[in-house]
């Protein structure tokens, strides 16, 4: 991508990119393929190379799961590349993909290092240290997955299994102990037999959400940025409030005239009806998808002018009453159709031009209201199903 020796990059421009990213999120999307079956992984070289930026190549937030970085240390293995160690690597580029989005985990999609190189014997020494400081540093910043690119190029011994070096032997094969401690370290998970590699949604999804630092849903509701009213008698304009009951938990939610939405509400573990109305070019984090187990009803009202819906949305498979007024939403995702409990959609106000054939596949679908989309001429595609 931000690199300019692969044949696709040739002759390209980051726009290029960008439509081609989205062009093919959308038709996959559009066959109701959700996050729970794919994860998007926008991935950049930890330098720039050629005329463009990475920042210029950025699909947007609603068009990708995850921000991953690509870096090595070649140390002396060629006349180009020195001993970094992963501080130098990776920070500028973290530091960057952090401006595009505070929300997306981070992944190393490749890395390796060499060991520091005299003539032709390799110290071990120093590409252990090297990997304890980047099992260390995987950890300080928080990144969710990582991929150790276990493949030796033309002088360079990057291989910390299988290798010709190591400081272990394990069935004939040479390894390095420091990458095996990290593995076994309580910082990751570790596949065993009774973790044979299987792992929640939200864990592979790798959300920089933890819901385990908060007691209660008051705690929650207290650790927002703007006043909430809890169980008024008359709903005050513009302030958001809750409805919570006799045991505390918060049961219903609306968010009104908020600049962003705070993603520790979807720590809300009994919420079963959220309203958002009233906002600016708000986007739908994608950890709303935590909700999916309770969540019966949601309604986003006026909270931007070209609102795009996260697969993650579609997760909510017991949500039976859907609204998006006022949205400028132009396109509604095949996805739709996982939404099986969906019983009413309201889509009042947007600017859709077209509606998806899947939708005929949520059977319990009895209410559609497409009021005010001019743009929407024909329901051709719906002819035979229980809407036409």
């Amino acid at each position: 991508m931000n690199g300019n020796w692969y044949s696709w990059s040739i002759g390209s421009t980051p726009n290029d990119y960008v439509l081609a990213w989205r062009h093919t999120y959308n038709i996959l999307l559009n066959t109701g393929i959700d996050s729970t079956r794919l994860q998007w992984v926008w991935s950049v070289n930890r330098n720039d190379y050629g005329q463009y930026t990475a920042e210029e190549y950025w699909v947007g937030e609603n068009y990708t799961n995850w921000l991953g970085i690509n870096g090595f240390n070649g140390g002396s293995s060629a006349n180009w590349s020195k001993w970094e160690w992963p501080n130098e690597i990776f920070d500028n580029m973290m530091g960057r993909l952090h401006k595009l989005s505070s929300t997306k985990p981070i992944s190393l999609n490749a890395y390796a290092t060499v060991g520091v190189r005299t003539g032709n014997t390799t110290d071990v020494q120093s590409k252990i240290e090297w990997l304890r400081q980047m099992c260390d540093y995987v950890n300080r910043n928080k990144i969710k997955m990582a991929s150790y690119n276990n493949v030796d190029g033309p002088n360079q011994d990057n291989m910390v299994f299988g290798g010709t070096h190591g400081d272990v032997i394990w069935n004939n094969f040479k390894a390095y102990s420091a990458y095996r401690n990290c593995l076994q370290s309580n910082d990751w998970i570790e596949p065993n037999i009774t973790n044979p590699r299987l792992i929640t949604d939200e864990v592979f999804a790798g959300s920089p959400l933890d819901c385990s630092i908060y007691n209660s849903n008051k705690e929650i509701i207290q650790s927002l940025p703007f006043r909430v009213d809890i169980n008024p008698r008359v709903n005050s304009p513009g302030s958001s409030y809750a409805r919570v009951d006799y045991g505390g938990r918060v049961t219903d939610f609306t968010l009104t005239m908020v600049n962003s939405i705070p993603t520790s509400i979807f720590c809300l573990d009994s919420l079963k009806s959220l309203t958002i109305e009233y906002g600016t070019s708000l986007t739908i984090p994608p950890e709303i998808a935590r909700l999916r187990s309770y969540l019966t009803s949601l309604r986003l009202i006026k909270i931007s002018s070209s609102l795009t819906l996260p697969s993650e949305l579609f997760n909510l498979t017991n949500v039976v009453s859907l609204s998006i007024i006022f949205c400028g939403l132009e396109t509604l995702p095949g996805a739709i159709s996982q939404s099986s409990a969906l019983s009413e959609l309201d889509l009042t106000g947007n600017r859709l031009a077209s509606i998806p054939v899947t939708l005929a596949q949520i059977f319990l679908l009895r209410t559609l209201v497409l009021n005010a989309n001019p743009g929407l001429l024909s329901l051709d595609n719906l002819q035979g199903t229980q809407f036409c």
